[in-house]
């Protein structure tokens, strides 16, 4: 997929100033190849008849205006640009709520110019003075993402609030003045971070019309006492492999330190403490190894208190004992497999520990299996079966049980089904509809008739960034704190829920209504080619994933990967492959153990995923990504996994790259090249799970669209032999590159697969 610079939400604050001009408030602006100006209004303002005006220095010619949720009309004269606004529908000014923040974005000729005399309606001249607030490198007892707040006072009342700010910068905050003789005093107020203490130097003063006064921002670390816990765990016979965890909690259980202990002296040191002591909890819990369980002597789930003193070593001493674990007994019966069919059981706990896979490969009983009988959950599931495109899928009763009895019977039946096609597209999501209907784009109706032949909708792009960048994707890896909505920028979940944000928040539910009321999925696509090029580091999956099942408890029907730079550093490209192939299977084994197995998971890439040097077809143009799906598959296989077992779809990129790269004609991709691609990626993944996708317009890189003829039959082979669908970029998007509307083209071929895959 490919990011517009359209998206790009408002760059990193870099100066910030409150200047009062009619009832407006300029917040922050930045420069760079993609210019922001962020302002509010106190009342109500009529934006079309009182338009957003700003300078620009070094003849720098601006175009592209987005961001203000309607339609912008801009002009330049000189080195002023102004820019007025109307809603989508009706045609009507369109008014800025009053204290509404909005940050309104530009393309510049160059990245290099200062904004200025920013106003909103007719200039009006201002006594101010400055305050040049300089922050200081990051001092190292804050925790790295961690950033600074300043509030300003004037004359006892706020000012302003500077909020997140990077470190080692410098911002201009101007004051206003009611007349050239008028002084205000401020008072500067710096929060605590981290048990640092903030202050300001100095932190109070008084400034005129024209003075400029700078303010130095410091911390302090507050003085912190410390113990140490010294555990010492031993076992009852020889040491297992296994090494027992442990969690400390503050005695409202609050965990403070966790990990696993090694089978002697332990010392955990770094405890908050006091002279007096400061009260814990240690808990330990019991864990099987073998066909032995382990158990902290005494009862099953150790929980002490612990008290811990500054400077001293408090003392703990935790025995295991061993009792033999007898067997459940698992029966299995099959039924309705196909003649000379094989397919897969595998049963896992809720910890990942499995016995081994056991081939179904006739129907009636299978030979007694035996599984700890460890009071944990466990998880059947049995493969499906193609016999040509005839699709067989298991039910398994019971799908799960506890392990807690003598005996255990699993009844799997298979049976025929018909697989449903994907008719998907993307929603580039700083664009409007292409054919909106009723309403604006608060509207669920608004989204209806672009979105009336799809299957699933893809909500593009949820990013690790917080400020993508399509121009130059920044080579870094993920903050950890949210998975952004880069058009705001803030985390997607505060997003849709927040009142404070529901000036966005509405526009995406209004999506999501649209395609629930339209009986299709709507599904997250994370990622996109102005993403971070280093996504997230091995040690990050566990969170990211926990944040994608926290979204999906709040709205959508699922999340659909698409990072595309895996490949773009050779030295991380093994690293990359397996964060992703990780992120896959850990999503889908937390979202199953939530209880939401319905929630989908999706792995978009490109058309050279499944071949490599020795598989790539003749005069096919080498890639850098080339078999980044087979290092996936290999990665997934190894931890007893797969692409099949993961997801529930593999979208192909078939766009975005010269057609004669693929042996095709100058003119577009040849049948041939789709149908390699496809027999590329059949080799690996179930063919129902299979979608090509279609960019039926403009594309970058070379790009050639085949034409609307070659689509259809393209469309049509692909129901012939069983593939699961077609995937669009973009539901939404207009004529770029060419003067073909890609979003007319997609909603055209769209309703041609839904004909076609009604046969």
């Amino acid at each position: 997929m490919k990011l517009s610079k359209k998206l790009i939400a408002s760059a990193i604050l870099t100066s910030l100033s409150t200047i009062t001009m009619a009832n407006c408030v300029l917040d922050s602006s930045s420069s760079g190849w993609t210019g922001s100006v962020t302002f509010h209004c106190d009342e109500p303002t009529d934006l079309y008849n009182n338009p957003i005006s700003f300078d620009v220095d070094h003849a720098v010619k601006v175009s592209s205006i987005w961001g203000i949720d309607g339609k912008t009309q801009l002009t330049q004269d000189d080195n002023t640009v102004s820019v007025s606004v109307k809603k989508w529908w009706p045609d009507e000014p369109y008014t800025l709520p009053a204290n509404q923040s909005v940050t309104m974005q530009f393309s510049p000729s160059s990245n290099e110019f200062n904004i200025s005399n920013f106003h909103v309606g007719p200039v009006t001249p201002v006594s101010q003075a400055h305050i040049s607030v300089e922050l200081p490198e990051k001092p190292g007892f804050i925790q790295e993402g961690h950033l600074a707040d300043v509030i300003i006072y004037k004359d006892g009342n706020k000012l302003t609030e500077i909020n997140n700010q990077p470190w080692n910068t410098k911002l201009d905050v101007k004051v206003p003045l009611n007349s050239d003789q008028d002084t205000a005093k401020i008072t500067i107020s710096v929060p605590s971070l981290d048990e640092a203490t903030g202050s300001a130097d100095p932190a109070s003063f008084v400034v005129g019309n024209g003075q400029t006064q700078s303010v130095q921002i410091k911390y302090k670390q507050l003085p912190v006492e410390t113990g140490t816990l010294k555990v010492t765990s031993t076992v009852q016979g020889s040491t297992p492999e296994t090494h027992p965890h442990y969690v400390i909690t503050t005695m409202d259980n609050v965990v403070v330190k966790e990990g696993d202990l090694k089978w002697k002296a332990n010392f955990i040191d770094g405890l908050r403490s006091s002279a007096e002591g400061v009260h814990y909890k240690l808990n330990l819990t019991s864990f099987i190894e073998g066909d032995y369980e382990y158990k902290p002597q005494g009862k099953e789930q150790l929980t002490r208190d612990i008290t811990i003193q500054t400077d001293k070593i408090t003392p703990a001493k935790i025995t295991y004992q061993l009792e033999k674990i007898l067997p459940e007994k698992v029966s299995i019966t099959v039924s309705g497999l196909p003649k000379d069919a094989k397919a897969e059981l595998n049963l896992k706990d809720e910890k990942g520990a499995s016995i081994a896979p056991i081939t179904l490969d006739h129907n009636g009983s299978y030979p007694v299996q035996n599984i700890p009988r460890n009071n944990l959950n466990w998880y059947a599931d049995a493969s499906s079966y193609y016999v040509g495109n005839a699709h067989y899928s298991a039910k398994i009763t019971p799908s799960n049980f506890k392990a807690d009895q003598d005996q255990q019977a699993l009844a799997i039946k298979y049976h025929k089904v018909s697989d449903p096609k994907f008719i998907s597209g993307y929603w580039e999501n700083w664009k409007p509809a292409i054919n909106p209907g009723q309403g604006d784009a608060k509207n669920s109706t608004y989204y209806d008739n672009d979105i009336a032949p799809m299957t699933h909708v893809y909500y593009s792009f949820l990013t690790l960034d917080p400020i993508p960048n399509p121009d130059a994707p920044h080579a870094q890896g993920w903050d950890g704190n949210a998975i952004y909505e880069a058009y705001v920028p803030d985390d997607i979940v505060k997003v849709i829920t927040s009142k404070d944000l529901s000036w966005r928040g509405d526009v995406i539910n209004a999506i999501i209504d649209s395609v629930e009321q339209n009986h299709a999925k709507f599904i997250w696509a994370i990622g996109g080619w102005s993403d971070l090029t280093q996504t997230i580091s091995p040690e990050q999956v566990d969170l990211l994933t926990d944040k994608i099942v926290t979204l999906l408890k709040t709205k959508g029907d699922g999340v659909d990967f698409d990072w595309e730079h895996l490949s773009d550093d050779s030295s991380l490209r093994d690293q990359q492959i397996e964060v992703l192939a990780n992120t896959l299977l850990t999503l889908r084994q937390k979202l199953d153990a939530a209880g939401m197995q319905d929630k989908e998971i999706g792995y978009t890439t490109r058309f050279n995923a499944f071949w490599d040097n020795d598989s790539r077809p003749q005069k096919y143009t080498a890639f850098n990504s080339d078999g980044e799906g087979l290092a996936i598959q290999k990665v997934l296989n190894s931890k007893g996994s797969s692409l099949d077992k993961t997801v529930n779809w593999v979208n192909i990129m078939m766009y975005d790259v010269p057609p004669t790269d693929l042996d095709s004609p100058a003119t577009g991709f040849s049948p041939e090249a789709y149908e390699n691609v496809l027999n590329a990626f059949a080799k690996y993944i179930t063919k129902s799970k299979i979608v090509m996708g279609f960019e039926p317009g403009g594309q970058a890189a070379g790009g050639i669209w085949e034409g609307e003829d070659t689509d259809k039959g393209i469309i049509e082979s692909i129901q012939q032999q069983g593939y699961g669908g077609v995937m669009f970029w973009a539901i939404n998007q207009t004529a770029d590159i060419t003067s073909e509307v890609t979003g007319a083209n997609v909603n055209k071929l769209a309703k041609h697969a839904q004909d076609v895959f009604k046969q």
